[in-house]
């Protein structure tokens, strides 16, 4: 998978994260994708779909599950925050 570390903080490409979630993914037969979105599920990610422009701009769209915890405190342990980006 394409995850690297930067400024403390874990990243992903868009492209892969909107793969590791698909909406249509039941129909994709690749066991490392499922490994990946159970070890991500604590996200809270519910289905993604992704889709390119014509100005090579990949739009992905993310269905987030309601997390009770909303913390926003920086340091509280349980804290997370989903960026997305291309």
């Amino acid at each position: 998978m394409e995850f690297r570390f930067h400024h403390g903080r874990t990243e992903i490409k868009a492209t892969v994260f909107v793969y590791l979630f698909d909406k249509y993914g039941e129909h994709y037969e690749d066991a490392e994708r499922e490994e990946w979105g159970a070890r991500l599920n604590f996200l809270g990610v519910k289905a993604t779909s992704g889709n390119p422009d014509i100005s090579s701009i990949f739009h992905a769209f993310v269905e987030m599950i309601a997390i009770l915890n909303k913390s926003t405190s920086s340091d509280d342990p349980n804290r997370c925050l989903l960026v997305v980006c291309g």
